[in-house]
């Protein structure tokens, strides 16, 4: 610290939390006023506002313009397939499927025996008896385990036929006059949600596929459909992954187009928007009623006055602590013992009121502070530092029971042979100027509450420029 300011512990002023909170809540009046009025200025907005919607929804009427229409009606499309949506994710095997352990039956058949013109035509026959629904039915009448919707079980049904190749074609052309021809060959694949359940609908499908042969000799010829082998493969396949994961974003999408839509709806356009949905509850029916109503307005008011009250803590509580901040009072004894060098004698509290050495030693604060143990501790420093005359000095007017105070701490120090005089509001008494630069020692009088850092700072330096010894500080509570 420089020399000039070496009265000064520090520049900064530290928030005591404590005192801070103790004056909050000693305000509380204030408090409960702000934050009452705030709660009721919310509610009358509340109130306000909804009469002037009900208002505006009165003269616009029942009837709904073109725009409003069309907005319901693409608000029940995009509804209607996000529901389709939903139950397609919830129920679909191949939604199901884990795209890193697909599960898959592949079964080798073979047909031969057929007349070269009727091949194609039994061939074509089970792949479309496999390909759009016919498997799946027959599935469900084989086990009910496949009791499902059977577009469900058709997605994991699958037949395919490799092309042959060139050398394959020549030698069916070169066939002898029979009429034969050679063998057709095409794949079933079959997939589930697990090995067991991929096993199980794969020896369903075989049984399937023998009884759907004897059907198809009497109607395209006779032929042999015999099964060559069967593997059983696990892989990752990155298209389901592909597949299932669009699904799921086109529903995120969709939901969130719903929600922007019917966000903008007014009251009639959400009320048509329910009622053709047929998602009005009576329990909806009677909340719109509500809020037609004063019941809802009334509702609506005690939620903005919650609003408000939070609001009105908020703002008095914000209020309240920037006046704490930037308040250059001193706001605590303990605030200067912080900031300042120089002993704090004591702190008296308004209690003593009386004169007399009698009073002054038998009245004892909260803190076990007197006026009695301030004047013995300055006795004390007086004795030490071989001061003989003290002027104390205030710099705003006493009132009645800080002079009475000071009265009895005279008399405590004129008994120990010290001399002490009183100067109040000495910034502006120029007269006792004179007087305390002939005393030369100074005890400071401080009041909390009053006495501010830019008081207490002029001062001190106004005192080290005219070589005046500061002894001390005594404090002065208020009520």
């Amino acid at each position: 610290m420089d020399e000039q300011y070496s009265w000064k512990r520090t520049e900064d002023i530290d928030i005591d939390l404590a005192d801070l909170v103790y004056r909050f809540f000693r305000h509380w009046k204030q408090a409960a006023a702000c934050v009452l009025l705030t709660a009721v200025l919310f509610a009358g907005y509340g109130w306000l506002r909804d009469s002037n919607l009900q208002a505006d929804s009165t003269k616009e009427g029942t009837a709904l313009t073109q725009e409003d229409e069309q907005a319901v009606t693409d608000a029940l499309k995009l509804e209607k397939e996000n529901e389709e949506l939903k139950t397609y994710l919830d129920n679909s095997l191949l939604m199901k499927l884990n795209p890193y352990q697909k599960a898959t039956h592949v079964m080798l058949y073979c047909i031969d025996y057929a007349q070269q013109q009727e091949l194609p035509a039994i061939l074509e026959s089970y792949l479309n008896f496999i390909l759009n629904g016919g498997a799946a039915q027959a599935l469900q009448q084989e086990d009910s385990r496949w009791n499902i919707d059977k577009s469900y079980l058709a997605e994991v049904l699958s037949a395919y036929q490799k092309t042959y190749e060139t050398y394959y074609l020549s030698s069916a052309e070169n066939l002898p006059g029979s009429g034969m021809s050679l063998p057709a060959i095409f794949y079933v694949e079959v997939t589930g949600s697990s090995q067991q359940e991929t096993q199980k609908l794969a020896g369903d499908m075989q049984e399937v596929l023998k009884e759907y042969s004897a059907k198809i000799v009497k109607q395209a010829g006779k032929h042999r459909l015999r099964m060559l082998n069967s593997m059983e493969r696990i892989t990752a396949d990155s298209s389901l992954q592909a597949l299932q994961r669009d699904k799921r974003n086109q529903l995120s999408a969709n939901e969130t187009s719903l929600k922007a839509i019917t966000d903008t709806f007014s009251l009639n356009q959400e009320a048509a928007y329910r009622k053709a949905a047929g998602t009005q509850t009576k329990e909806q029916e009677k909340e719109d009623f509500e809020i037609s109503g004063t019941g809802g307005k009334l509702k609506r008011a005690i939620k903005y006055a919650c609003i408000g009250l939070l609001a009105g803590m908020f703002l008095y509580g914000s209020v309240f602590f920037c006046r704490y901040i930037l308040d250059d009072r001193i706001k605590s004894t303990e605030e200067i013992r912080r900031r300042y060098a120089f002993p704090v004698y004591g702190e008296i509290k308004p209690e003593c009121r009386k004169t007399g050495n009698k009073r002054l030693a038998s009245r004892q604060d909260a803190y076990g502070h007197t006026g009695l143990q301030a004047a013995v501790r300055m006795k004390l420093a007086c004795r030490r530092k071989k001061v003989a005359k003290l002027c104390v000095a205030a710099d705003f007017p006493l009132a009645s029971f800080e002079k009475e105070c000071l009265k009895g701490i005279v008399a405590q120090l004129k008994e120990a042979g010290i001399e002490m005089s009183a100067a109040e509001h000495i910034s502006a008494d120029t007269a006792a100027w004179d007087s305390l630069a002939e005393t030369g020692n100074v005890l400071l009088v401080c009041r909390i509450g009053t006495t501010t850092h830019q008081m207490l700072d002029s001062a001190l330096n106004f005192y080290l420029q005219n070589g005046i010894s500061l002894i001390g500080v005594v404090v002065f509570l208020q009520d």
